[in-house]
């Protein structure tokens, strides 16, 4: 069957007879009441920052471990490194884009490879 408007939506009155006067007053204004939840001051940032907050911790810890214990770049396999790496930095003056090139043509040149490769 067909939808029958009659039957299930029927057209309602716009009339306000027959509702109680609190319903009515339109004019009366309501104060918002302050609730303050305690809560950790974390619970305050947007959760747009959530991602942007993790990349620059994990930055921030890497940067910070490498510099304590640092490792020789010759002895890490290169297969580790994206052959984009040294691309990343056009930007940088010719002195440091060499400079990281350099480094990037020196790892794993003292790598020791595994018979499983």
């Amino acid at each position: 069957g067909a939808y029958n408007r009659s039957i299930y939506s029927p057209i309602q009155t716009l009339s306000t007879e027959g509702c109680p006067s609190s319903w009515l007053n339109f004019n009366k204004t309501e104060t918002a009441t302050e609730y303050d939840f305690p809560h950790l001051p974390i619970y305050d940032i947007s959760y747009i920052w959530f991602s942007a907050i993790a990349c620059m911790w994990t930055f921030l810890v890497g940067a910070i471990l490498s510099l304590v214990s640092p490792t020789d770049h010759r002895s890490i396999d290169k297969r580790l490194i994206s052959p984009a790496f040294p691309h990343i930095f056009c930007w940088a003056p010719k002195t440091v884009r060499k400079r990281i090139e350099q480094y990037y043509e020196q790892v794993g040149s003292q790598h020791k490879s595994s018979d499983n490769e």
